[in-house]
């Protein structure tokens, strides 16, 4: 009888390609690393490595995932229960900061995304389930009392997902020196965005008022 594989060893074994084709492509760029490079940095032979990722766009889009389940830990507090505005700026920041520290390997993955019509389309679905999931969290929230009730929630996760997307390009390709600036106005949007409008209080004339009608 076949041995079956273990899935724990199958997961750590792709996290370390993954690793060591990042440090590749960080000295080489995405087109001059050949798989053989990423072969020698993992420590393993061509075809073990080609069992687990047949390409080097699917390394790519393995990078990309790994940065989705973070977004998807705090999707998931968000319809949890948890601050809006503060999960969203810490997604934020989280990314914009992994930009800042790897800007030649982002500006790679988004350069390649878009020239590789099916790697582009792999990652519109990831951005697709990404705003869905975030348009639900959303809808949570309004049933919470916790977020605006007359926004639309897809139209809202559209919104601020353009604009995460946005930060993320611009901090791979202009190189902010000052990531926050950008953070502080994602969170004036978010807020403006989501947050709830204060409910009027009747004021002294306006209870005078009601005094005197009755």
């Amino acid at each position: 009888m076949a041995r079956l594989a273990d899935p724990a060893l199958a997961e750590r074994r792709r996290r370390e390609i993954v690793e060591a084709a990042m440090g590749c492509f960080r000295r080489r760029g995405f087109h001059q690393a050949s798989m053989q490079e990423i072969c020698a940095a993992a420590g393993m032979s061509p075809g073990a490595l080609y069992r687990y990722f047949p390409s080097k766009s699917d390394i790519i889009l393995a990078i990309a995932e790994v940065h989705h389940r973070d977004a998807e830990d705090l999707i998931a507090g968000i319809a949890n229960g948890a601050d809006v505005t503060e999960n969203l700026v810490a997604l934020v920041r989280d990314v914009v900061g992994r930009c800042g520290e790897d800007q030649p390997l982002t500006a790679d993955v988004l350069a390649e995304a878009m020239r590789d019509p099916e790697l582009a389309r792999r990652f519109s679905d990831h951005v697709q389930h990404k705003q869905r999931r975030l348009g639900a969290a959303i809808a949570a929230g309004q049933r919470r009392g916790s977020v605006e009730a007359g926004i639309d929630p897809d139209t809202a996760a559209r919104l601020v997902t353009v604009l995460m997307d946005g930060l993320i390009l611009r901090a791979a390709v202009m190189r902010e020196k000052d990531p926050e600036i950008l953070i502080a106005a994602f969170r004036a949007f978010v807020e403006r965005l989501l947050k709830p409008a204060p409910k009027e209080v009747p004021g002294p004339q306006s209870r005078v008022s009601k005094t005197s009608k009755s």
